[in-house]
């Protein structure tokens, strides 16, 4: 009987194996879409608020960064939302450092927002200051995170490519990739 335990047992520790072998990388891959739909669905949320962004400040045209669209400090919200910080988007992807090219991570993504301003001081322009046009992307922080990198800009369509990426695309380069399905 005691050699009959150690071999049902020897048999069962090959059978966890086999199993943990075929249900690990289902594990794996199914985080790794959700990383990827948390992702689109935030550019989507930046798509959203850019929107509401420039129908409530027209003068100013689109947001100028993340930074812009989220609370600013975790009491700037409570007074309403402003120009400077909308109060559109939560405070860890509209975080004050949030800023014009820099990458600010959510989820297991980074993200970041550059606009096409004209120059603040300018006399020839009706309203100076305003920005025009914006590229929103979303990379993977690593290879094990996400697959996918998306990217938008003032047409709302999401775009994806293969990879993480390091430097932001320009809008026309975020133009040139597919749109996702």
């Amino acid at each position: 009987m005691a050699l009959a335990g150690l071999i049902m047992g020897y048999c069962s520790f090959v059978f966890i194996l086999f199993f943990a072998a075929i249900f690990i990388p289902n594990i794996v891959r199914n985080k790794i879409s959700a990383n990827e739909s948390a992702a689109a669905s935030t550019v989507r949320t930046v798509n959203t608020a850019q929107v509401t962004y420039e129908t409530t400040y027209p003068s100013r045209g689109y947001a100028a960064n993340l930074a812009t669209l989220g609370p600013g400090s975790s009491t700037a919200c409570s007074s309403g939302p402003t120009a400077d910080h909308a109060c559109l988007l939560d405070g860890v992807l509209g975080a004050p450092r949030c800023t014009s090219g820099v990458w600010c991570q959510k989820y297991q993504f980074k993200f970041t927002m550059v606009a096409t301003c004209s120059a603040a001081d300018s006399q020839t322009q009706e309203n100076p200051g305003e920005c025009k046009d914006y590229v929103v992307v979303a990379t993977p922080v690593s290879s094990s995170t996400g697959l996918h990198s998306y990217c938008s800009t003032t047409d709302a369509v999401v775009r994806i490519r293969s990879g993480p990426i390091v430097r932001p695309p320009t809008a026309e380069e975020c133009g040139e990739w597919p749109p996702l399905s």
